[in-house]
């Protein structure tokens, strides 16, 4: 994930709201919509979405994971992965 974010890995995972941050603010609702609906449903999702990288970058990710449920059915932690399939210039040029 660091490299796909172009940052220095200095041990520290992303957090939720972290999570959010680098999603391209007009990806996030949609983003938010799929992750909810793999919840409730208990289904695996599946996105396309842009990722606004630590040196200012637009990278295209596609994004899939499902949810872990405990013994009562209750989410416990959401398990993904992210796979870049395009970068597009620095948002500042």
């Amino acid at each position: 994930m660091n490299r796909i974010l172009e940052r220095e890995s200095n041990g520290e995972k992303l957090n939720f709201n972290d999570g959010l941050n680098i999603i391209h603010p007009e990806d996030r609702e949609l983003a938010i919509q799929k992750l909810n609906e793999a919840i409730e449903k208990g289904i695996e999702y599946r996105i396309k979405k842009r990722f606004i990288t630590y040196k200012n970058n637009i990278k295209h990710i596609i994004s899939s994971g499902k949810v872990i449920r405990d013994e009562h059915q209750k989410p416990t932690i959401v398990t993904g992965k992210q796979e870049k399939y395009h970068t597009t210039q620095n948002r500042n040029e």
